[in-house]
């Protein structure tokens, strides 16, 4: 059976963030964390997705400094990763690269947690990916460090 192009590309990106990352210095928290009202987030998608993208923020402050990750809290990215992904693949331009890469840096916890193998440095760019969505879905483009392509 063939695997879907979504899965080839989490595994390409986790084995490039498990060898980019291996010798970084994982335990400084490396984003903000806000947790703004879900009506502070933009109209459409952003409103829509908002709780999704508040617990991807709320488990990743939970993931700890690797090896094992707390089975509820693995759950909890489950969900809120599964919920996000068909939104974010209809979402407007404006908001789809800081949304797309929300999604893939939650997958890569996921993968890594599965098998066994979780890395500090993933979880850093999840709370990174986490800080930028919630800057553009509340504050606009222009306020995320997500490039627009």
């Amino acid at each position: 059976m063939r695997a879907p192009a979504s899965y080839l590309l989490l595994l390409c990106a986790a084995a490039l963030v498990g060898c980019s990352n291996s010798n970084s210095n994982s335990s400084t928290p490396t984003a903000r964390f806000s947790q703004p009202p879900v009506t502070a987030f933009a109209e459409g998608t952003c409103r829509t997705v908002a709780s999704d993208i508040l617990s991807l923020g709320s488990s990743a402050r939970r993931l700890g400094n690797g090896g094992e990750v707390d089975p509820a809290v693995l759950t909890e990215l489950e969900q809120a990763q599964g919920n996000l992904r068909p939104l974010v693949e209809a979402a407007e331009p404006t908001y789809k690269p800081a949304l797309d890469k929300l999604v893939i840096a939650a997958g890569l916890v996921r993968l890594q947690a599965r098998v066994g193998n979780y890395q500090a440095a993933t979880g850093d760019n999840l709370k990174k990916t986490y800080a930028a969505a919630v800057d553009v879905c509340t504050k606009g483009p222009s306020s995320s460090a997500t490039p627009t392509p």
